[in-house]
């Protein structure tokens, strides 16, 4: 890890600094009080020091006082950026009124939640924010104090045996165990429900129509994206298809418009001509066929007057019918609208149902204390670390000459017998017993190891029992839990709203009793078919008026 770069507008006597830092030494000077150990501290303040102040402790009240600017001013922030891994990362701080937080890094990735922050500066670092303060940003003032601690602490002399040892068999920077299981951590987040061999999903039918939702890795999420690029492209080819068809269309549709217009610009000339001798032909072709009708009545009057009886009847008879028609097609419009109510009552019992099951599957997973996830990872890192101080003090053995089986013990391993010939490998500890008669015991002397053993044993247990709590067996499971229940919870509020979109402005009550009534009209015909038939029976109606009318008007010039 290399700072790059430190920034402040306000931070106690600081005014808009900016320091770049160049690759190897830097030194800061300065005469006394010109801010110096300040822009340490900001430094300090910046990677491990919470923007949410908390004025019931004694930490964070020496803070505002000491670093609070003079002229009264609402706020102080720092800003520091460095270089890891290959990777540039810039973290921001404000103290004060607002108080905000943000790690920002190389690629776009953005945290603001304070507690991701503080674990993402101790992946890198690898130390906790009282060990950085303590040791790596320690002023000189508090030199002594903190050369005395480690020299008088046995604790604070193991972490910097440990620290120290880190350092010895770390290769070009990189720790070996942690590389190890980054790299494995990492394929896993690529891998995670990917065939690598086959190149596909480990289930074949969870493509884009069916993918998975939760634990997915980086390649099948791409793998999805992928798909999805594909169908939405597959759509714009289709609209582009549609939308040129169209244009072509349209260019048709331009140029008849363009040869009617030329005809209407000819005819329009014509048209005074052309409507005055319609309206005379059409005087003239009435006339001449009202004497033909005058003249069939004269001849058929008395048929003509039964004819118009029998269809007065048929009319009434139409009539009636058409207002029992229209009271049944009140009565279908009614039931039409308590169908509609029947099928929103079905959805939102199959949303109570789906819900129900969703809180179910909820109330069998375990609720996963954040603190108890927090505290696992710390285990396994005082773990991890114990053990590479182990693999520091290791040497091989062999037995050379040995009438009976040797029992072994070595390190933090159980107790093993072997035969003359054999060889083994010893971390920190050993312990040999032929017999009764004779047992040796040998440690390190680089590490105090029956601390390490006794706090190794301490860690395990205390780690068997946050697992035992939850009934898991790694903090992988932990957290796959907790994403689990979160991803359930998610799908609820989904189905909720589904549920207030599905009532608007409605009742459930009355939704319900509609379902209860939607039964007295079970006999009532569909909407549709009655409004056919009233088409048709209308269009009936009109034909026996027309012919009614007609009738009647040659019973008069009979008459």
């Amino acid at each position: 890890m290399r700072l790059t770069e430190f920034k402040t507008d306000c931070f106690a006597g600081l005014r808009d600094i900016k320091i770049k830092f160049e690759p190897g030494l830097n030194v800061l000077m300065g005469s006394n009080e010109a801010g110096k150990s300040t822009v340490v501290d900001a430094v300090y303040a910046a990677l491990f020091k919470s923007s949410k102040l908390r004025m019931n402790l004694k930490e964070d009240i020496d803070f505002k006082i000491r670093y609070m600017p003079l002229d009264k001013g609402d706020y102080i922030n720092a800003l520091t950026s460095f270089n890891y891994n290959g990777k540039q990362y810039t973290v921001q701080k404000e103290w004060g009124n607002k108080n905000s937080s943000q790690l920002l890094e190389s690629g776009g990735k953005k945290l603001a939640e304070e507690s991701s922050i503080e674990d993402k500066i101790f992946d890198i670092f690898s130390f906790d924010r009282k060990t950085a303060k303590n040791i790596i940003f320690t002023g000189q003032e508090n030199m002594k104090s903190i050369i005395e601690e480690i020299k008088e602490n046995p604790e604070v002399k193991s972490t910097l045996n440990g620290f120290l040892r880190r350092a010895v068999m770390e290769l070009d920077g990189v720790s070996v165990e942690k590389f190890r299981n980054r790299v494995l951590d990492s394929i896993d987040d690529f891998t995670k429900r990917w065939n690598l061999t086959e190149k596909r999903p480990e289930n074949p039918n969870r493509g884009v129509d069916n993918p998975y939702l939760i634990g997915c890795g980086k390649i099948y999420d791409k793998f999805i994206e992928k798909g999805l690029k594909k169908r939405e492209m597959k759509q714009v080819f289709e609209v582009e298809e549609k939308y040129f068809a169209l244009a072509e269309e349209l260019k048709v549709l331009k140029k008849r418009k363009e040869n009617i217009s030329k005809k209407i610009d000819f005819l329009s000339e014509k048209e005074d001509d052309i409507y005055r001798r319609g309206i005379i032909e059409a005087k003239l072709e009435a006339k001449n066929e009202k004497i033909e009708e005058l003249k069939e009545v004269n001849k058929s009057w008395p048929a003509v007057l039964i004819k118009l009886e029998n269809n007065e009847k048929k009319l009434s008879a139409v009539k009636r019918k058409l207002e029992q028609l229209k009271a049944e097609k009140e009565k279908a419009k009614k039931k039409k609208h308590l169908a509609e109510k029947v099928k929103i009552k079905e959805k939102i019992d199959k949303i109570d149902r789906d819900i129900a099951e969703l809180k179910k599957k909820i109330n069998d997973l375990p609720a996963v204390d954040r603190g108890d996830i927090s505290k696992l990872r710390q285990l396994d890192e005082r773990l991890i670390e114990d053990k590479a101080s182990l693999k520091a003090s290791t040497w091989k053995a062999e037995i050379i000459k040995a009438e009976k089986e040797v029992s072994i013990t070595s390190g933090l391993n159980d107790k093993k017998v072997f035969k003359n010939g054999e060889s083994f490998d010893v971390e920190a500890y050993l312990k040999v017993e032929l017999d009764d008669s004779f047992i040796i015991e040998v440690q390190s002397q680089n590490i105090d190891f029956k601390m390490l053993k006794k706090r190794c044993e301490k860690n395990i247990e205390e780690k068997n029992s946050i697992l035992h709590k939850y009934n898991a067996e790694s903090l992988a499971e932990l957290r796959t839990f907790s994403e689990d229940r979160n991803s359930l919870k998610s799908k609820i509020k989904i189905k909720l709203e589904n549920k207030k979109d599905l009532l608007g402005e409605q009742n459930i009550e009355v939704i319900e009793n509609s379902v209860k009534k939607i039964n007295d009209f079970k006999n009532i015909r569909e909407l549709s078919e009655i409004e056919e038939k009233l088409e048709d029976m209308l269009a009936e109606k009109s034909d026996l008026s027309s012919t009614v009318s007609s009738l009647k008007n040659k019973s008069l010039f009979a008459i």
